[in-house]
């Protein structure tokens, strides 16, 4: 690797004792700025040698005495203890959000010479966010779900701005407007990025119901649209409305030139234990019917993933067993995965985190709010998630959701949302403003338009309206995946 294109970062001797967790945040921002970086630790009477190993960024105390065009001033926040802290304020600079840990008024300024200071210490929040430190926090309902009423993180709407991808692309930005003075060449380009596309729509579906219960479905018609809905029973009963709609979804997606991912339940629940509270899926992978959709979906190019049953975090031995069921009968690798009713270990996510490693999986992708669309753990590209007790990243790619269709209707009541359309879009926005990846979760019963009307219907309707849509390159959730790790290989940080 031509070293013209490394950039040197300067970490505050007296940091040391956190490098692990600085280096894994530097590791995140330097995937999304595309430069391959080397870490130096100076203090003042240690300076770096050499015009060819000036400074690109400095991260310590000593901002008034080191030079470099970005600088972040140490916060004084202890990183082994971060889950014992709780911001204090937040603000907007300039369009900048900043979550603050300490009362100083200041937060970001920019030198003469096209250089910028943060007061505010960026590289902390974005740890403090990447953690998700605040989620042991929140309350958990019997299913698992948060409710997030009143908290800091939504009151401020941090669901909604993507921090650590934000503070990224800002560092890109001064990194390309000094990288004469550095002497750095352009970064690497995004691996779902080139001239036309800016930004990746990875497209995912659940597969929760996607057999009627048709008695259940009668019982609801009725209840959803009254004496209008007597004339959808035959139509149900018959099977001529139904929930099984991965030939629609395909279709759909071909149009768009995409290829989706289909995760499957390995393991078969019942309605008695749906109701007893395990909310597992009633349908069994082994039929002939899913084997002629696993045999559709293979041969026309889309992904088969495992949806993990409700209590799989439980047992390493029990999720194996479910990836090894959804591999064995779709005759097709499993390489990502996501959780049902996005349910971790409750308290320790980070446990759930590590079965994936052991288990094997290239990517994980459960970081979503039930009820909350948007940037759980404040990013909007793959990442890494990190152990916080062995101090190291976890070796299973994140890919982050933005939303699930089921925010945009039932769950409207929960997260209060004005005007779902505008909603998706600001998201979609954000996404393309910060070149980040949109993944979206979509259930396969969602293109029944009669029960659904606000799921697969409105994500065509939506693609259709957005002006931006052809600045997004489609991509299965596994392409994603390998194109990251791809990318991210060549950004290791050079000893």
């Amino acid at each position: 690797m031509d070293s013209i294109s490394v950039i040197n970062i300067g970490i505050d001797v007296n940091l040391k004792e956190y490098l692990n967790e600085i280096k894994y945040v530097f590791g995140n921002i330097a995937n999304i700025c595309g430069y391959p970086y080397k870490i130096n630790l100076i203090g003042l009477d240690k300076k770096i040698a050499g015009p060819q190993d000036k400074l690109a960024i400095y991260y310590g105390s000593f901002i008034q005495d080191i030079e470099a065009p970005i600088k972040v001033l140490y916060s004084r926040n202890d990183y082994l203890k971060a889950n014992a802290l709780s911001p204090v304020d937040f603000y907007e600079v300039s369009d900048i959000p900043f979550i603050k840990f300490d009362k100083a008024r200041e937060c970001v300024q920019e030198n003469g010479s096209g250089g910028i200071v943060f007061l505010n210490d960026i590289f902390f929040s974005s740890f403090w966010m990447l953690t998700g430190h605040q989620e042991n926090s929140y309350h958990q309902d019997g299913r698992g779900n948060y409710h997030l009423a009143g908290t800091f993180y939504l009151k401020n709407a941090l669901n909604e701005k993507p921090i650590v991808s934000i503070y990224a692309n800002i560092i890109k930005k001064y990194l390309l407007r000094n990288n004469g003075s550095l002497g750095i060449a352009e970064p690497m380009s995004l691996p779902y990025a080139n001239q036309s596309k800016r930004a990746a729509i990875a497209l995912s579906h659940d597969v929760d119901y996607p057999q009627m219960v048709k008695w259940i479905e009668c019982l609801r018609i009725i209840g959803k649209k009254g004496f209008s809905g007597l004339k959808y029973l035959l139509p149900i009963m018959n099977g001529s409305c139904n929930f099984w709609k991965f030939a629609e979804w395909m279709e759909f997606e071909k149009s768009l030139c995409a290829k989706s991912a289909f995760y499957f339940m390995g393991c078969k629940g019942s309605l008695l234990e749906y109701f007893l509270g395990k909310p597992d899926v009633f349908y069994d992978i082994r039929t002939k019917e899913f084997s002629e959709a696993f045999s559709s979906i293979r041969d026309a190019g889309f992904e088969i993933g495992m949806h993990a049953s409700f209590n799989a975090y439980k047992s390493a031995e029990a999720f194996l067993k479910e990836k090894d069921s959804v591999e064995q009968t779709s005759k097709a690798k499993v390489y990502g995965n996501r959780h049902h009713y996005w349910h971790l270990k409750p308290r320790d996510n980070q446990d759930t985190l590590k079965m994936h490693e052991r288990a094997g999986l290239l990517y994980d992708s459960s970081l979503l709010y039930e009820f909350y669309p948007g940037f759980r753990r404040g990013i909007c590209h793959p990442f890494y998630p990190y152990d916080i007790t062995e101090r190291r990243e976890i070796k299973v790619l994140q890919l982050p959701p933005a939303w699930m269709d089921n925010q945009f209707d039932s769950h409207i009541k929960e997260n209060r949302m004005q005007d779902p359309q505008a909603y998706a879009k600001g998201i979609m926005n954000t996404v393309l403003m910060n070149n980040g990846v949109l993944v979206l979760d979509y259930h396969v019963r969602g293109m029944n338009e009669i029960f659904y009307p606000r799921y697969g219907s409105w994500l065509k309707s939506l693609f259709l309206k957005e002006i931006n849509i052809g600045e997004f390159n489609f991509l299965s959730p596994l392409e994603v995946a390998q194109g990251w790790i791809k990318h991210t290989s060549r950004i290791n940080q050079i000893e």
